[in-house]
């Protein structure tokens, strides 16, 4: 019986060490950037992305103040925000901030995870960047006309189709537009074969 247990203990031991290895190929393989901070806001653990996003390896970030890449001005707020969130053990925050990178200024949402202190992890909050100075510089060299393209049928094209002019107007052609963005139809006439088909007469 007591071999039995050990073994039990062993293989479960095992399967934690492949768990922890998963984990760490996912973290360090994911499209995002994801910090792991100590209460008072050293970086404990940094991922690939991380890395690429604020400009230093895993061994130069690893020890470093993450208040140390917010502006000056910046650092006592978010300092209180993340100690206020300890206290708290409240919900993940989302909030925009400024980056320092190499003298370049880089926007970016936090969204910061309170994490339940345990006796062998000092790791108390996770952080996921998200780098929202790319998005906006996308979102402003995108044409308008792919931003919300030209309608591809109108209340007339109902009308011809014999639906009554009326409330469910809206609600036609707000669903025809949500299909066009998301590339379900591209031709006026996939537009009204979806109206017939969602929206019977």
């Amino acid at each position: 019986e007591l071999q039995e247990r050990e073994k039990k203990i062993r293989d479960s031991l095992e399967l934690l060490k492949v768990s922890e290895s998963k984990y760490q190929a996912l973290f360090q393989e994911a499209p995002v950037a994801y910090l792991s901070l100590s209460a008072k806001g050293h970086i404990l653990e940094s991922n690939a992305a991380a890395e690429t996003m604020l400009k230093s390896s895993s061994q130069v970030l690893r020890g470093e103040i993450f208040f140390n890449f917010l502006p000056e001005a910046q650092r006592p707020n978010d300092e209180l925000l993340f100690r206020e969130l300890l206290q708290k053990r409240g919900p993940p925050v989302d909030t925009e901030r400024t980056l320092m990178l190499e003298g370049e200024e880089k926007t970016v949402t936090l969204h910061v995870i309170p994490v339940e202190e345990t006796a062998h992890d000092p790791t108390r909050f996770r952080v996921v960047l998200f780098d929202v100075t790319e998005r906006r510089r996308k979102l402003a060299e995108t044409p308008p006309e792919e931003l919300r393209p030209a309608p591809l049928i109108t209340g007339d094209d109902l009308i011809a189709l014999g639906y009554t002019p009326g409330p469910r107007f809206k609600q036609i052609l707000q669903a025809v537009e949500d299909a066009q963005l998301e590339g379900e139809v591209r031709s006026k006439e996939q537009a009204l074969a979806l109206v017939c088909q969602r929206f019977p007469a």
